[in-house]
């Protein structure tokens, strides 16, 4: 089970509007951001799409799936469905986290940037 560090939890609570994180390999940068875009959107609001976006659609899967999944299992109540083809969770409340590569830039029309990680 995925835990959220002390440090982690102080950026997740700071009220600031941009946030700068300088830490190390393995500090556990693409769990917080996977968490904190659970929690502030999609856990939050009816209906938002958040993405994931990496380098390539392979690499998102390889940085990002993993952790998003144990993250979001530790909360089965809010899980609709997981689609493991299309690599995308969908909530209760109808928002859906999704992941995405920058390699198929056609497929990232439409993003509302603030909704992307």
């Amino acid at each position: 089970m995925l835990e959220i560090t002390q440090a982690q939890k102080q950026i997740i609570t700071d009220k600031s509007r941009y946030k700068v994180i300088v830490a190390g390999r393995r500090w556990g940068k693409t769990h917080l951001a996977l968490y904190n875009a659970l929690l502030n959107y999609c856990w939050k609001t009816k209906g938002v799409r958040v993405w994931f976006v990496a380098p390539t659609y392979k690499q998102a899967k390889n940085i990002a799936w993993v952790i998003l999944k144990e993250i979001c299992y530790q909360y089965p109540q809010l899980i609709r469905k997981v689609n493991e083809v299309e690599l995308y969770i969908e909530f209760i409340n109808a928002s859906r986290f999704e992941l995405k590569g920058a390699d198929k830039e056609d497929l990232l029309r439409g993003l509302d940037k603030e909704n992307s990680t």
